[in-house]
């Protein structure tokens, strides 16, 4: 059951629609895009007392392109606990953007929105070939300072509630904490106990970024 949790967290942390519409401005990647960079991230997972019950190490790299109407994309690899998955990234003028198999094809996910600025609200939109999952994503801001074992860092802040989407199903309460040119460096995840208390439910720090 452990492990169906992580799957289901993990789907949430990558996916987050697209546009090539141009910006006013030309900044520097949110998340840097070239083949062979990798990040190595440490995973807590906490119950509702807010002891920790498991921990695991996630690694994450880029292994190589491809062209898909005209345009280069980006194979990101992501190893997580004891599963892998695969799919294709992009940084667009509207933000980080990706591709996976299990989507409609054409229909690029807007992950995190940059350039952005205090206050941005967006749609996350996954669109299934039988049924289309869409959420609100609000940048906090914009400079928040964060430390995790890999360095300081100035970070921009992406926020979530938690969406119920089936009787099933659920996109967790959660924060991504952003550093331009180095990619994500934290992510908590929250949840809400039986007596209404709500406590850190999973905690992603990044551990070591091997950038070329």
């Amino acid at each position: 059951m452990k492990i169906n949790i992580r799957i289901i967290a993990l789907l949430v942390f990558l996916f987050g629609g697209c546009s090539t519409e141009p910006s006013q401005e030309s900044p520097a990647e949110i998340v840097p895009l070239t083949i062979g960079n990798t990040w190595i991230y440490q995973s807590k997972m906490y119950d509702s007392s807010d002891a920790m019950i498991d921990q695991w190490i996630d690694t994450t790299r880029i292994i190589g392109d491809s062209t898909i109407n005209g345009e280069k994309w980006f194979w990101f690899n992501w190893n997580f606990y004891v599963s892998s998955s695969t799919y294709l990234i992009k940084n667009t003028p509207t933000g980080y953007c990706q591709f996976d198999r299990n989507l409609l094809i054409n229909a690029p996910v807007l992950n995190y929105k940059y350039p952005a600025k205090s206050g941005d609200v967006y749609n996350v939109i996954f669109q299934f070939k039988d049924s289309i999952w869409s959420f609100q994503r609000t940048v906090v801001t914009v400079d928040t300072e964060v430390i995790v074992p890999s360095a300081s860092y100035s970070c921009l802040l992406y926020y979530n509630p938690r969406v119920p989407l089936t009787s099933a199903t659920e996109v967790t309460e959660q924060e991504y904490f952003i550093a331009t040119g180095t990619g994500i460096v934290k992510e908590n995840r929250f949840r809400t106990s039986f007596s209404g208390r709500r406590y850190l439910w999973s905690a992603t720090e990044l551990t070591k970024a091997i950038l070329k």
